[in-house]
């Protein structure tokens, strides 16, 4: 932590921000909140590896700012893909454009 303090912060703002963004849909949806997502426990389960493997060996499976690189990778694409599914369903749901105005259909004029 005290090399790559960088690649932490952004490793776990990752899954923070997941988490939070799952419990807001989650509020408003009225779903069951999962807090513990497949990314969540793969990155927990790489971590937990390295140090099981330096405990019993002393050696690392990975290079430190490697395995964060990939943690990086796995939790920012996770909150990114989840931020575009969201957003498609609310839009399918309320039938709106989220960045755009949605114009009006012509009325007729009758006579």
């Amino acid at each position: 932590m005290e090399k790559h303090s960088k690649l932490v912060m952004f490793a776990f703002s990752g899954h923070f921000l997941r988490g939070c963004l799952t419990a807001m849909t989650a509020g408003i949806t009225e779903e069951l909140f999962m807090p513990y997502r497949r990314t969540t426990l793969i990155g927990w389960a790489l971590m937990i590896s390295q140090m099981i493997s330096i405990g019993y060996s002393g050696k690392e499976l990975f290079e430190e700012a490697g395995l964060l690189m990939l943690i990086i990778t796995l939790s920012w694409s996770s909150l990114f893909h989840q931020i575009h599914y969201t957003l498609n369903d609310f839009c399918r749901i309320l039938d709106i454009n989220i960045f755009s105005i949605k114009h009006p259909k012509p009325v007729e004029q009758t006579k």
